[in-house]
């Protein structure tokens, strides 16, 4: 009478340990072949704390379906949910009640630890629930990591690779067809012209900084390249600049943007080297 009641008790405590639904084992889509997914739907109750029902799952990795068996991780109902990640599954209302777990690596000889081993392994995968009621085991299931001949992910990407690029060669052929097409001046040009003209006019020379950075920086470099243009401008109005270099290596280089300059205007005789000279860096040299 004893066992009887016994085996009852045991059939109860079996049939009310509750397994999730819809368990899953698949290749990682969009990757180089280092992972795996598994996911399921949620149960009723996962949210509670152990003592009042609610339930811990623990995944387990093996290379075969007898295995042996591996515990990947261990984690309670309120973790692991689709909805963080919504770069694998979106944005979805149902994700919330959803879980899944990223297998990244391989399994090295059975018994070991989880490691990536750098080799594509088929893999066993099986998720034990378990709560007041007792166990419940699901699976095991098998997938294989695979690499992937595109990553949908990044798919944006190609869409402006495309949008950009199919806008700039129709302005590049449009160009070709119309060679008057509208460029909008920049004023900041035509204010420098007009300095010049203006310096020029009162017989007054021109002052020219590149800031206090090395020829490293973007700043300088824009700089030295608009100060081959106020050269030329220099040169033809036949009027003097003055360029003091804050470093030595943006000394030489604007030396030689002022001498094509000038060469460029038809006036080579009016370059002077020291024109641009050099400002030392500490104040007590």
């Amino acid at each position: 009478m004893i066992r009887a009641v016994a085996i009852v008790l045991l059939a109860a405590t079996a049939a009310a340990a509750q397994a999730p639904a819809d368990f899953k084992v698949y290749d990682k889509p969009g990757d180089a072949g280092g992972a795996i997914i598994a996911e399921w739907k949620g149960l009723p109750d996962e949210g509670k704390p152990m003592a009042e029902g609610g339930v811990e799952y623990v995944v387990s990795v093996g290379l075969s379906k007898d295995g042996p068996w591996t515990e990947l991780e261990r984690f309670p109902g309120t973790l692991h949910r689709k909805n963080e990640a919504p770069d694998l599954f979106g944005f979805s209302k149902s994700n919330d009640a959803e879980h899944f777990i990223e297998l990244e690596g391989l399994l090295p000889p059975p018994g070991g630890p989880w490691l990536g081993t750098g080799k594509s392994l088929p893999t066993w995968v099986k998720l034990e629930v378990k709560s007041p009621a007792g166990v419940a085991t699901v699976g095991p299931l098998m997938a294989e990591a695979a690499p992937d001949w595109w990553s949908w992910n990044k798919s944006n990407v190609l869409l402006f690779i495309l949008f950009f690029g199919g806008a700039t060669f129709w302005l590049i052929s449009k160009a070709r067809r119309d060679p008057n097409i509208f460029v909008r001046r920049i004023p900041g040009l035509d204010a420098m012209e007009e300095a010049i003209g203006r310096a020029t006019e009162m017989g007054r020379p021109i002052l020219y900084l590149n800031g206090l950075n090395g020829m490293d920086s973007i700043s300088t470099i824009a700089s030295v390249s608009i100060l081959g243009q106020v050269s030329k401008r220099v040169a033809s109005y036949d009027s003097q600049i003055m360029v003091p270099c804050y470093d030595a290596v943006v000394l030489s280089v604007c030396q030689e943007v002022m001498r094509e300059g000038y060469t460029a205007a038809g006036r080579p005789d009016k370059y002077r080297e020291q024109d641009a000279w050099f400002i030392t860096q500490e104040q007590f040299s």
